[in-house]
């Protein structure tokens, strides 16, 4: 039977996440940035539970300021090595919003994804970043294994976890639905911005810090 069949296959790829490293002069900046300057805290208008600790805060960085400008011109270089990767002609790249997120021990942030603001243009689709800026021992000096999650191992705590699809019995034919991902300082992932994704509360000392965008990608 072997002998007498062709056989050709149609993949799917569902979704791909961009995984790169800037610099530690880059981090220092952006966090001396955001040390430095009075910024308003979001959190009433976001879904992440950062609410145990008086510093616990969501704060949106203002891209007409020098420094999120810059940070804002590699993100729009890094989308378009994301779409070139996806075969996609795209005419420009914007960051729409920018904020950091600093999260202490018990804070969280349930399932959810992101949207772009009304530009009013038409053919226009979307990425997001998560750039890790502080990671606290408890979570940096945790072994990297989130898949072992029997005997209470609190391998996920703080991790980032992305959902695609149905989490249900696995078997031989389906993929992994979901994925846990380790916070590293200077580590900066970019994604679909429809994809769910959350982060797992941790319990320690420090601060877990954060910076999220939206871009508009245009075609």
């Amino acid at each position: 039977m072997e002998n007498r069949l062709k056989v050709d296959w149609f993949d799917m790829l569902a979704v791909r996440i961009l995984s790169t490293k800037l610099d530690n002069d880059t981090i220092s900046l952006i966090n001396n940035y955001i040390d430095s300057n009075e910024l308003k805290d979001y959190s009433h208008n976001l879904v992440g539970q950062m609410k145990q600790n008086e510093k616990s805060a969501q704060l949106k960085l203002p891209l007409s300021d020098k420094d999120p400008k810059f940070i804002s011109e590699i993100l729009t270089e890094i989308s378009k090595h994301y779409a070139k990767m996806c075969h996609a002609e795209i005419k420009k790249s914007v960051v729409e919003s920018m904020w950091s997120v600093h999260s202490y021990s018990g804070d969280y942030n349930p399932a959810h994804d992101h949207h772009l603001g009304s530009s009013g243009e038409i053919g226009h689709s979307g990425l997001s970043c998560i750039l890790y800026l502080k990671v606290p021992e408890c979570i940096e000096n945790d072994p990297n294994d989130p898949f072992t999650l029997n005997n209470a191992s609190g391998h996920c705590d703080g991790h980032t976890q992305f959902l695609l699809g149905s989490s249900g019995a696995r078997d031989i034919f389906k993929p992994p639905t979901n994925i846990y991902i380790k916070p590293e300082e200077g580590l900066i992932l970019m994604f679909p911005i429809w994809l769910q994704h959350l982060v797992e509360p941790f319990y320690g000392e420090g601060e877990r810090r954060s910076l999220s965008a939206n871009i508009a990608v245009y075609v």
